[in-house]
């Protein structure tokens, strides 16, 4: 098979006939010569060489039935192919995965993700976290959920809500490992708790930890009192 590769990929070729018959099949007779009148046939032991000849291909598969050629210091080489099958399917039963002893079986971060666009609902997210998430009601017609995702190793993840209205958007990021993160400079007051707002390039993001978990918010566009604002509708 070296050799075929050699002649597919080393050769000048010239179609010299489409009405060709090998072993039965319809075939094309190609015309090959060696680029530069000399490639290297891996394996061949013979570095590079020149050669000449005829590459028959199935009209049907577009694969080859037989190479004839003549090599320079080899002489004349006949090579039939009657049948080549590429890709073979390789059977599941080849590859077997036995789980070690001890080890915990966990499902896929998003098993349960929305086939149409690959990100969760609210419920199912809900579902996942095993606490409640907070979320814009559904009262404040105003707002659109466009989007719910699962960032990170289950167990440890981070829930992405994003949302919009009217022209604006942000996503609320709401997951244990956000919890009690460093304070900035600027600290408000809400939902019982003491909130962090930083502004960086036109992006507002505010920051607290509420039973246990941590919240943000981040919009681009958004005034410190308009993210405080959402903060105060999340139920």
């Amino acid at each position: 098979m070296n050799i075929v590769r050699t002649v597919f990929t080393h050769s000048n070729a010239t179609l010299v006939s489409s009405s060709a018959k090998i072993h039965g099949r319809d075939a094309s007779d190609v015309h090959v010569v060696s680029q530069g009148q000399t490639a290297t046939i891996v394996g061949a032991g013979q570095g590079n060489v020149s050669y000449s000849g005829e590459v028959f291909i199935d009209k049907a598969t577009n694969l080859p039935l037989q190479v004839n050629l003549t090599i320079q210091g080899l002489g004349q080489v006949l090579l039939d192919i009657p049948s080549l099958v590429l890709n073979l399917p390789i059977p599941a039963s080849t590859f077997t995965f036995v789980v070690p002893a001890g080890a915990r079986v966990l499902p896929l971060q998003q098993a349960n993700a929305t086939p149409e666009t690959g990100t969760l609902t609210l419920d199912q997210a809900q579902q996942q976290a095993g606490y409640h998430l907070l979320s814009i009601p559904t009262s404040q017609s105003g707002y659109v959920l466009n989007s719910v995702n699962a960032l990170g190793a289950p167990g440890n993840q981070i829930y992405t809500l994003s949302y919009s209205r009217g022209g604006t958007s942000f996503t609320i990021a709401e997951g244990r490992a956000l919890a009690n993160l460093p304070a900035g400079d600027q600290q408000v007051s809400l939902r019982g708790t003491t909130g962090t707002v930083t502004t960086s390039n036109g992006t507002t993001t505010l920051t607290w930890t509420e039973k246990g978990v941590g919240i943000g918010i981040t919009g681009n566009g958004l005034t410190s009192e308009q993210v405080i604002n959402i903060a105060k509708l999340l139920s």
